[in-house]
């Protein structure tokens, strides 16, 4: 990270990736449940900048943590835990990458946790965007199923709907990139 990528620097472009191309002002309805918003990070966690600011915080944020392992669940996750895996080799701080599959009975020969989760390892877990929690906790406690110890967790994007209160209540440290709040306040400027 260049002295011209500074965190506040990275946070700044991640949110406005985020209010340009991931976040949607809907009608509540199917996609949405009871929200008038979608936000939908992968077009920006697989946008060439966007991945970069989200591995970078990230990045730091590891190596705060002294934590060399990261995971993420399928589908959203993989871009995640993939740019930080890579951005570590570039920074010649190794951090090994895995993934939690939602559904493996399709699937010959998967497991639920794929990838280099190494028996006793301490991992950070991500997400994209936490609603609820519920989900997040689940693949959380498939990691620690795997042998895997979890205690802090990065989401990319908090909706503000408890899903940190969630995960704080049963244990994890839980810190977002970017809230719903800091969007709106973005595009309201």
């Amino acid at each position: 990270m260049s002295q011209i990528d500074s965190a506040e620097t990275l946070h700044r472009e991640l949110v406005q990736l985020i209010a340009q191309r991931a976040y949607e002002r809907r009608r509540p309805g199917v996609s949405t449940g009871d929200s008038d918003f979608y936000i939908d990070t992968k077009f920006v966690s697989l946008h060439p900048r966007g991945a970069y600011c989200i591995g970078q915080l990230i990045l730091k944020r590891l190596k705060e943590l002294d934590c060399h392992t990261v995971g993420g669940m399928s589908i959203g996750g993989i871009p995640i835990v993939s740019v930080i895996a890579a951005l570590s080799d570039e920074a010649n701080w190794p951090v090994n990458a895995f993934f939690v599959r939602k559904d493996v009975e399709s699937i010959p020969n998967a497991r639920k946790v794929e990838g280099n989760l190494d028996p006793g390892a301490r991992a950070v877990f991500v997400d994209d965007v936490i609603s609820g929690g519920t989900s997040t906790l689940r693949a959380i406690r498939e990691v620690e199923a795997a042998g895997g110890s979890v205690d802090h967790v990065i989401v990319i994007v908090d909706r503000e709907e408890g899903g940190p209160d969630l995960l704080r209540a049963a244990g994890y440290n839980v810190e977002s990139l970017v809230t719903r709040t800091d969007v709106e306040e973005f595009l309201a400027e």
